[in-house]
């Protein structure tokens, strides 16, 4: 497996993208994209008018975001929030997470997909 940058090469990258995007009257980059998959921990899901969200906590920094389907972390994205309406309690977050192999010397995605429960510790 092929390492990521380090959390403060991630935070330079994502401070260079914030400061193009408003020097270019540019939407910013969701905060949440300059963390993996593995440092965001589920504290809850909520359900509004708009479907289902989660409360995520990075763990390097203790940031706390708001985060829906679709969005985008560093290493993969969140592809489902919800669970199952007859089952109380069961509501999990699945998140696509791409990590590097170099194979033959060229680097090779792999994905796969994670399962984080609110309050699950990983």
């Amino acid at each position: 497996m092929l390492g990521f940058p380090t959390l403060d090469a991630r935070r330079a990258e994502f401070r260079q993208k914030a400061e193009k995007a408003r020097a270019l009257d540019g939407a910013e980059p969701d905060p949440v994209s300059q963390y993996l998959v593995s440092e965001l921990e589920i504290t809850g899901v909520f359900r509004d008018d708009r479907g289902y969200g989660a409360f995520v906590r990075a763990q390097p920094t203790g940031t706390m975001f708001f985060v829906r389907n679709g969005a985008r972390v560093f290493n993969g994205e969140v592809v489902r929030i919800g669970g199952d309406a007859s089952a109380p309690g069961s509501t999990k977050v699945v998140l696509r997470e791409v990590s590097y192999q170099e194979l033959n010397g060229k680097q090779s995605p792999q994905e796969r997909l994670v399962t984080k429960l609110p309050g699950e510790k990983k």
